[in-house]
């Protein structure tokens, strides 16, 4: 006969042909509860085994087996296994649903990585642009920060426009220093007036005006046109 055999507590089940289909499986010992694999075996009736040819069966129900002569309904020991196999395949699924549940929240945690990443990848964009503008604005407001002073520069290479400040510089300086009639002081402001045009003609820097009045108002002679101040004064001397 064929029979199959708990590993653990030595108890025989008959074969049937649910049982033979599940071989090579797990199922549960009915009698210890524990788990063997389903292996068919091939051997002597349960009732002519001798107790020195087989595994030890203590604990055996005799009335789970299922001899070729007996006319009980053999339903009862296929329905056993099935439950045995139902079981085990249960326990399975729980597993795999498990499994499932863990590889789904390792997905989750791998999807918020990778978003917090691009979230600080884009913010480091923005500020490394932000970074750039500043950096271009401060070059630019210190290229005409650099123009602007240079303007003076311009006009201290420019003989015109050092030629046109000494004139100026001696016209309102005479005006504020000497004491004219009516009649001279106006004719004296025409001059002074005509002078100023043409040393926002002449002069790129548009200030150059305000420092010859302040100039002439203190009587100081600016290093940068004095020298043309002192040779128009030395040619009118001389005439």
């Amino acid at each position: 006969m064929e029979y199959i055999q708990c590993t653990h507590c030595g108890k025989r089940y008959e074969v049937s042909e649910q049982i033979r289909a599940a071989a090579g499986q797990f199922t549960t010992c009915k009698a210890c509860h524990e788990k063997f694999l389903i292996v068919v075996h091939s051997g002597k009736s349960l009732k002519e085994t001798k107790d020195d040819d087989v595994i030890s069966t203590g604990g055996w129900d005799p009335s789970l087996t299922m001899p070729e002569d007996d006319n009980k309904d053999v339903a009862e020991g296929d329905g056993s296994a099935e439950d045995f196999l139902s079981d085990e395949d249960d326990e399975g699924a729980q597993v795999l649903a498990t499994l499932q549940a863990k590889r789904k929240k390792k997905q989750m945690m791998y999807a918020l990585v990778a978003l917090v990443v691009v979230i600080m990848l884009i913010g480091g964009w923005f500020f490394l642009q932000e970074s750039r503008h500043q950096t271009a604005t401060m070059a630019n407001q210190q290229v005409s920060t650099k123009i602007q002073l240079s303007a003076k520069e311009i006009d201290m290479n420019n003989v015109e426009c050092r030629q046109a400040a000494a004139m100026q510089w001696l016209l309102d300086s005479k005006v504020m220093h000497t004491n004219y009639s009516a009649e001279a002081f106006v004719r004296m402001l025409k001059l002074s007036e005509q002078q100023t045009a043409q040393v926002h003609k002449v002069c790129k820097n548009t200030q150059v005006t305000q420092e010859i009045i302040k100039a002439a108002t203190n009587k100081e002679k600016p290093a940068w046109f004095k020298a043309e101040i002192e040779a128009i004064q030395s040619n009118r001397q001389r005439r």
